[in-house]
């Protein structure tokens, strides 16, 4: 999702941190894993396709969690 910050922090205050639920923060850039269907809940409520957007996990995602998305000099 890329919303700004009070929309984020209001949306993001309504899905409960755990059970299945993993939020990421990347710059203005907010990833929201698992859940079950806290993905598809937050991607409806924002509403426009453009500031977030569903998409199923893959390998990538894997990769990324485990060696971070920061680049080293």
């Amino acid at each position: 999702m890329r919303l700004p910050p009070r929309e984020r922090d209001a949306l993001l205050a309504e899905f409960p941190q755990g059970d299945g639920v993993m939020v990421e923060q990347v710059e203005d850039l907010t990833y929201v894993f698992g859940g079950g269907d806290a993905s598809a809940m937050a991607a409806e409520r924002v509403g426009d396709p453009h500031r977030a957007h569903l998409r199923p996990g893959n390998m990538e995602d894997v990769f990324l969690l485990l060696t971070g998305r920061g680049l080293l000099d």
